[in-house]
């Protein structure tokens, strides 16, 4: 059982874990636990008497926006990135969460310590050189104020899910019935033709007049208008500029490198294994014991007597030793020992424990010459972020009622840097900040010439902006667009011409003229196929689209045509439709199908199921 739990940790649970939460918490710097749940604070919601509070969601809609940076690149000042339009999709999903992860746990959905030691100890955001690094794993969660025990709590939780959503995928089923019905739609077979009348056809007959592009012009005024446009003069005060005018002499990086030596964390970092006996057998015990004082091999040893069958086949190994992953016992035990040690009987919940350190590697103190630079930077940006602080509230006293950036720009030796033009929408350099587009055409800093308020770019960076040069809005003249307008022009004529074209082959065949006959007088390219399947690759997938989507012949043939993708125009005559079967499909292709579909139902059961959950439980959203 233990095996089977890890080899699910190692896939999908673990990776949501530290992509979905870890990750991008370290990459937004999001400072304290989200992770452990009650992180303080009013409630947001409380699901079946368990709190989310307003932390919780501040920082999961911290996260949320992160996500959708990274995947859309949306611009994280966007309006739909605000806290506002984030919070009511961001608590359903937490209540959603927690309502799932409450009836896991009514339901006896547990994780272990084995199972957590093992799961975060084969995770690569944790490793260093190819090995799991306490040290880093302590770092990544210290970084964002996680305990070990609130991490626990999160890998527990996608634990209870990724069971609940096992569980539903093993109890899904479908009927052979059911199959059949599904083959005969989706292996559905259809004889046809298809004709393409080529671009050619439809050039030489049209004929663009004035008439017809001023009509077009006339038509779609709004397609050719150019936005109102502006540039700004802006004064910016950073951390990064403010921190590159400040000295920090080597007595004061002296100073600091002593007091980070002070408080260095020398523990040693312990590699261990060990022969786990379940239950309180002493005789057992005692003849473990007594090989291992006699020099037995302890892997041996692990391999024949350990009831911990996931690490007995390594020889007991359990890898790098992190702090608060085992009890107490098991670690005091572990900490007084050296390498090659192996310890007594030790007691824990879990049974008797014999422990071995086969490797103990001692942390060492970096040198001041390793660390001046690093210390410099930080002390240096330390002192730049305290006068930021203290600066931002003098940047916009100083520009509010001003009538110019001069007057601040000499007082806090600030330079006036100008943007190039831009719109509401879009922007380069400063303008690529949404705020700042949204400042520079608020009416108070369009029309009435003020400067805008202090403007927060990133955490470290303001500017305040004051428009420079406006641009009005207007509409291209027509012979600025007019190469557009012609291509424009021409494009529809030929689709209706094209269209006009079909349309009379059709009506001929229809009448009962040869479709191949009639394509080979008329010049078009004619091609027939019979009974091919959806997925057959060496059919025109155009024409296939175009077959598959026909009605169902009758006593006729059934049409269906649309401009196609090399300009031209394609028409396919649908003859004969016949249903898919059973004996179409080899054994394995059956397998397959049937796979499908019932990953398709446990999709739609687990939101059923999620739906059912999150109904009948006690929520309260504030």
């Amino acid at each position: 059982m233990l095996a089977t739990v890890r080899e699910n940790l190692k896939g999908t649970l673990m990776i949501v874990v530290v992509v979905i939460f870890i990750v991008p918490m370290v990459i937004s710097g999001v400072g304290t636990t989200f992770l452990g749940g009650g992180g303080g604070g009013a409630d947001a919601a409380k699901v079946n008497g368990e709190a989310v509070t307003d932390m919780d969601l501040q920082r999961a809609i911290s996260i949320r926006r992160n996500q959708i940076v990274a995947q859309q690149g949306t611009d994280v000042s966007a309006d739909l990135l605000s806290d506002d339009a984030l919070r009511t999709p961001v608590l359903d999903q937490l209540a959603r969460r927690l309502a799932l992860v409450s009836e896991g746990e009514s339901e006896g959905m547990a994780l272990s310590d084995k199972q957590f030691q093992q799961a975060v100890q084969e995770q690569e955001a944790f490793f260093t050189d190819g090995k799991f690094n306490p040290q880093k794993y302590n770092s990544v969660l210290a970084q964002n104020g996680l305990s070990s025990s609130g991490f626990r709590r999160e890998v527990k939780n996608d634990l209870v899910l990724n069971q609940q959503a096992l569980g539903i995928q093993l109890s899904s089923f479908v009927t052979p019935s059911q199959v059949e019905q599904l083959i005969k739609l989706t292996h559905q077979k259809r004889s046809f033709f298809s004709v393409q009348i080529p671009l050619a056809k439809a050039e030489s007959e049209i004929n663009i007049s004035a008439e017809d592009i001023q009509s077009y012009y006339d038509q779609n005024t709004a397609a050719f208008e150019v936005p109102e446009k502006v540039k700004v003069d802006y004064i910016e005060l950073s951390v990064s500029k403010l921190a590159e005018s400040v000295e920090v002499s080597d007595a004061e990086v002296r100073e600091v490198y002593d007091a980070e030596v002070a408080n260095f964390s020398n523990d040693a970092s312990y590699e261990v294994a060990h022969i786990l006996l379940e239950g309180d057998n002493e005789m057992k015990a005692d003849e473990v014991s007594e090989k291992i004082l006699a020099g037995e091999d302890f892997a041996e040893l692990a391999k024949l007597y350990s009831d911990d069958i996931a690490s007995s086949e390594s020889g007991g190994n359990l890898g790098i030793l992190t702090q608060g992953m085992f009890p107490d016992s098991f670690e005091q035990a572990v900490y007084g020992l050296e390498e090659s040690q192996v310890s007594e009987a030790v007691k824990t919940d879990f049974g008797t424990h014999f422990i071995k350190v086969i490797k103990k590697v001692e942390t060492e103190i970096p040198s001041f010459d390793v660390r001046r630079d690093a210390l410099k930077v930080e002390i240096a940006k330390a002192r730049a972020l305290d006068e930021f602080t203290a600066t931002v509230d003098t940047l916009g006293e100083l520009t509010y009622f001003s009538e110019n950036l001069a007057d601040a720009s000499q007082q806090l030796g600030l330079p006036i840097q100008q943007s190039a033009y831009f719109d509401r929408s879009s922007g380069s350099g400063i303008a690529e900040n949404a705020s700042v587009r949204n400042a520079a055409f608020d009416e108070k800093v369009l029309t009435l010439g003020n400067n805008s308020n202090t403007i927060e770019v990133n955490s470290e960076s303001v500017v305040v902006v004051r428009v420079a040069d406006r641009k009005a809005a207007y509409i291209k003249s027509l012979d600025q667009v007019m190469p557009l307008v012609e291509a424009n022009v021409k494009k529809d004529k030929i689709n209706i011409a094209l269209a006009s074209l079909s349309d009379a082959f059709i009506s001929a065949v229809n009448t009962g003229r040869d479709a191949q006959t009639l394509a080979s007088d008329k010049g078009y390219t004619f091609e027939t196929y019979e009974l091919a399947k959806r997925s057959d690759f060496d059919v025109n997938p155009e024409a296939l689209s175009l077959a598959f989507s026909a009605d169902k012949p009758s006593a006729s043939l059934s049409f269906n045509s649309r401009p196609a993708r090399d300009g031209g125009f394609l028409l396919v005559g649908v003859s004969e439709m016949a249903e898919g079967r059973l004996s179409d499909l080899e054994q394995v292709e059956l397998d397959g199908f049937e796979a499908q579909i019932i990953q398709e139902l446990s999709t739609l059961y687990g939101s059923t199921y999620e739906a059912s959950v999150f109904q009948s439980a006690d929520v309260s959203i504030y």
